[in-house]
């Protein structure tokens, strides 16, 4: 009989032993599971504003460029340069919302990025609109100057890429 309580006790002991680790290895993989989720809901969200801000941006470059190419004509007339020039900085401005959603869930590379891409393009707005429509030769002289700095938003717009594509672990 103490053989049999000695038995009963042992697969009591042996069974809870059993419950507890099957415990701990199903809170283990819950934890695991919440915390992948958690991850990928992250980078979810990285993607789609680092493919908004794209967005955004290559919008406003395209009228930054526009606005830059009507300065050395004649026919521009203050109302079109304005009309431009309003589109051009309304969409610029358009990305600080977007800059500071990136330092929030971005790495420090691509929020960093972001920011030089959102302050260049306004500095370069700033640089266009201080140009009388009226002088087409200086006009004409400082959109040549711009090229450089087209060039420059060209090089961070693709280390803003680079440094996306590195934080989300493949292509945007």
């Amino acid at each position: 009989m103490r053989g049999a309580a000695i038995a009963v006790i042992s697969g009591i002991i042996g069974a809870a032993i059993a419950g507890a680790f099957s415990f701990i290895t199903a809170d283990r993989q819950i934890s695991a599971q919440s915390q992948d989720s958690a991850h990928q809901f992250l980078r979810t969200q990285q993607q789609a504003l680092y493919s908004k801000f794209l967005t955004q941006y290559d919008a406003a470059y395209e009228d930054i460029y526009q606005l830059d190419n009507i300065l050395p004509h004649e026919q521009t007339s203050d109302e079109m340069y304005q009309t431009a020039y309003e589109k051009a900085l309304s969409d610029s401005s358009a990305l600080t919302p977007m800059v500071r959603e990136l330092s929030l869930i971005a790495s420090s590379e691509v929020a960093g990025n972001s920011e030089q891409l959102a302050s260049k393009q306004l500095f370069l707005i700033g640089s266009l609109n201080l140009r009388p429509v009226e002088d087409q030769g200086k006009a004409k002289a400082a959109v040549e100057g711009d090229k450089a700095l087209f060039d420059e938003l060209n090089d961070l717009r693709k280390s803003f890429i680079n440094s996306a594509r590195k934080d989300l672990g493949s292509d945007l």
